[in-house]
C-alpha cells in the first residue's frame, strides 16, 4: 500500500476531527440545550426551572425531529461543534508539525467557546426570555 502524502494525511485528519466534533456536538447538545433553555425561562420568570426542564425533555423525546430543527438545538450545536473543531484541529496541527502550542491552544479554544457561548446566550434570551 502506498504512503499517503503528508498534506493529504493532514487534510484527512482535519476532516476526521471535524466529523468527530460535529457528531459529538449532536450527542451533547440536546441535554445541555434543554437545561440552558429551562434556566433561561426560569430566570425570566416565565416558568419554574423543573417544569421548564421536564417540558423540554419530554418534547425532545416525543418530537426529536422538531427539536433538531429548533433554534435552541442549532445554537447549542454551534457552541460545541466550534469548540471541539477548534480543539481537534489545533491538536491535529500540533501533531503534524511536531510542536505543542501550549497556552495558545487553550486561548484559541477559550476565545471560540466564549464567543459562541455569548452569541448563544444572546439568542436564547431573545428566544426564551420575557417579552418586556
Amino acid at each position: 500500500m502506498a504512503a499517503v502524502p503528508a498534506g493529504a494525511a493532514l487534510a484527512i485528519n482535519l476532516a476526521v476531527g471535524a466529523a468527530s466534533a460535529s457528531l459529538t456536538a449532536v450527542c451533547v447538545a440536546p441535554l445541555i440545550a434543554a437545561f440552558d433553555e429551562a434556566i433561561t425561562r426560569s430566570a425570566s420568570g416565565d416558568e419554574n426551572l423543573w417544569t421548564a426542564l421536564g417540558t423540554r425533555l419530554r418534547s425532545i423525546a416525543t418530537q426529536p425531529r422538531d427539536f433538531l430543527r429548533s433554534a435552541a438545538f442549532k445554537w447549542m450545536w454551534i457552541v460545541y461543534a466550534a469548540t471541539y473543531l477548534t480543539a481537534n484541529s489545533l491538536k491535529t496541527i500540533e501533531t503534524a508539525v511536531g510542536r505543542n502550542f501550549g497556552f495558545a491552544t487553550t486561548l484559541a479554544v477559550t476565545i471560540v467557546n466564549m464567543s459562541c457561548g455569548i452569541a448563544k446566550d444572546s439568542a436564547y434570551s431573545k428566544l426564551f426570555g420575557c417579552e418586556d
